[in-house]
């Protein structure tokens, strides 16, 4: 199995496994909101990640209705909203999702100013039901400029970057990489070109397109034939560059003047296209077809990106970024080949392939080309599969228990793109059985300690409900100065204050004081200034009492204690209540393995032992 799939699958797991929300409280009365934007938010104020939407989003006021066409960011299994509670006794189909993800509705303008309790519903009817959420739709005031107003779009001739393919709203369609994107215009002509990026196999799958949403042209999976009046284009298959990858060049002719109408469009600036798969499935004896997507593909032609050089037949100088990188394995920072630890090192990257952006596979080859002893070629290898772009080898380990973060958010593919001066933490699993290490980080990455101290705040991730990823701070972790262990260890605020015995440059990481929870290394780079000397008129202050770990071990820890599950309890809040903290449930749950019910995990009434 390629990389990427391999860790989706181990992260769901360990997405099972980390679950652990209470019962909330049943909420189905608005709330006020005096946000700026439409957003979908919880009781709290915090995103519903999920239904975050995105550019194109738009709410038109009228003397008695708000118009809202809603374009989320995220692709997701929900299709329809209901306007309630979680505790209604029917989701009601309120709001039915277009084919594209998007969906449009009307409210009465009294909701303006108000949180709105809704519910998401899947097909299968059923919603979100551990937690409120709510359609937040701004102040009447607020939306007198929101209303779109289509501008007019000259384009002149050149080249210009386009972003990579997409599946529904927002998600990269993982089946079809492309490199190479690009719109060209020649007089009254414009052209969208790219090639794809192949595969590890002698034939890539996809060789052949369609114009149009295969929602619409395909009815059934690997489709032998269309109908007729689609305009169909055969790929041209590029000479060997040396890689072993078929790969094939698209070129779509669009005409100027109807790129010009779709980009001054203030919402339909995409291409639709549908594939043809050489090698079929295994469903259907592997017979060739045109391919029915889950989500419909298209290239956005409204995130244009730079215009190239257009002085010559070759693009400009390559775009290069610095970002700051880090690499761990097994839960140390690596070092390298010139001794140097690669903790929020700045490493330049260059746009290898000229999309006009950096993603993460970029970046680890510029890292290892830069520290990696026999360079990016004998550390490093990523590689196109059934899932996109994955990872086969970080810093010369090749277990396929990887996982990668960008400005301290997950990332799921190496495709994800690293802005500039943003920091990338790639790692190798501790643990490459439950894939149980916890993404940590301080709330400072580069600090000065002034007068000799510094205050700190570490946080862990975990996942909520929506398998967004959550952080909270961290208690009881030990804190590491340049690789040594130190007697500070943070608080149940996640917060430690470090002080240093000299000025000079330190490296602070930190691992759980527990021995059993593993903590990817947080990173903070500190400058230490000289403490000031006291006053000789002032007394020398008292001795501060050395920092202790907490005492989180449970008055009861004899053997094991029987505990009978309720309602509402989920592991982590079983932890919380043994042993004062929800990052500790791996003990309940490797005591209660064989008793565990596949992803349900716990249930009312089970009987569990709590070492």
């Amino acid at each position: 199995m390629n990389i990427t799939g391999r860790r989706v699958l181990t992260l769901l797991l360990a997405m099972v496994l980390a679950l652990g929300l209470a019962a909330p409280v049943l909420a189905a009365e608005s709330l006020d909101y005096d946000g700026d934007g439409l957003n979908f938010i919880k009781a709290d104020g915090s995103d519903f990640g999920m239904l975050a939407p995105q550019e194109g989003t738009t709410c038109v006021v009228s003397s008695d209705t708000v118009v809202i066409h809603v374009v989320p960011k995220n692709k997701t299994t929900y299709n329809a909203l209901h306007f309630g509670a979680i505790g209604d006794s029917e989701l009601t189909r309120d709001v039915e999702f277009n084919a594209d993800g998007s969906f449009d509705f009307t409210r009465p303008v009294s909701d303006c100013g108000k949180a709105i309790p809704i519910v998401a519903v899947k097909p299968d009817g059923s919603g979100t039901t551990s937690t409120q959420y709510y359609l937040a739709i701004p102040a009447a005031d607020k939306l007198t400029d929101v209303t779109p107003v289509p501008q007019p779009v000259t384009l002149t001739d050149g080249a210009y970057t386009l972003p990579e393919l997409k599946a529904g709203p927002s998600a990269m369609f993982n089946h079809f990489v492309a490199d190479s994107r690009q719109l060209i215009v020649n007089g009254d002509n414009a052209t969208v070109r790219f090639i794809t990026d192949g595969s590890t196999s002698s034939i890539q799958k996809y060789s052949r397109i369609a114009l149009g949403r295969s929602s619409e042209l395909v009815s059934t999976a690997y489709q032998p034939e269309l109908a007729a009046g689609v305009t169909v284009i055969d790929g041209v298959l590029q000479p060997d560059d040396g890689t072993g990858k078929a790969k094939y060049l698209f070129e779509i002719s669009l005409g100027k003047t109807a790129v010009e109408a779709l980009l001054s469009d203030t919402i339909a600036e995409d291409v639709y296209i549908t594939v043809w798969n050489n090698q079929g499935a295994a469903s259907n004896g592997n017979v060739p077809g045109w391919y029915k997507a889950s989500d419909d593909i298209s290239l956005s032609l409204g995130a244009l990106g730079s215009k190239l050089d257009s002085g010559t037949d070759e693009p400009g100088e390559p775009l290069t970024i610095n970002a700051l990188v880090s690499i761990s394995v097994a839960g140390e920072l690596v070092s390298g080949a010139d001794g140097t630890v690669v903790a929020a090192v700045p490493v330049l990257v260059t746009d290898l392939d000229n999309s006009g952006d950096i993603n993460i596979d970029e970046t680890m080859v510029a890292a290892h080309e830069a520290f990696y002893n026999g360079g990016a070629a004998a550390g490093y290898a990523s590689s196109v599969g059934s899932w996109g772009l994955g990872m086969d080898m970080l810093w010369g380990d090749t277990s396929y228990a990887f996982g990668y973060y960008v400005n301290n958010a997950m990332a799921w593919g190496l495709s994800d793109p690293v802005p500039a001066g943003g920091s990338v933490y790639a790692y190798v699993y501790t643990d490459k059985e439950y894939y149980s290490d916890i993404f940590s980080y301080f709330d400072k990455a580069d600090a000065v300690a002034e007068n000799g101290a510094l205050t700190l705040t570490l946080y862990a991730g975990s996942f909520d409900e929506n398998w967004n990823v959550v952080f909270a701070p961290f208690a009881g972790a030990a804190i590491t100065c340049d690789g040594t262990a130190t007697e500070f260890v943070t608080d149940e605020n996640g917060q430690v204050t470090v002080t240093f015995d000299a000025a000079g440059s330190y490296l602070l990481s930190a691992v759980a004081a527990d021995g059993a929870t593993i903590l990817v290394p947080a990173i903070c780079k500190v400058t230490a200034e000289a403490a000031e000397e006291a006053a000789p008129a002032e007394p020398a202050p008292a001795e501060p009492a050395p920092a202790t770990i907490p005492d989180i071990t449970p008055a009861h820890a004899e053997g094991t204690t029987a505990y009978t599950v309720k309602e509402g309890d989920t592991i982590r809040s079983i932890a919380k209540d043994f042993y004062g903290t929800i990052f500790k449930w791996r003990l309940i749950y490797e005591a209660n393995y064989d008793s565990m019910v596949g992803t349900d995990m716990i249930y009312v009434g089970q009987v569990l032992q709590i070492p």
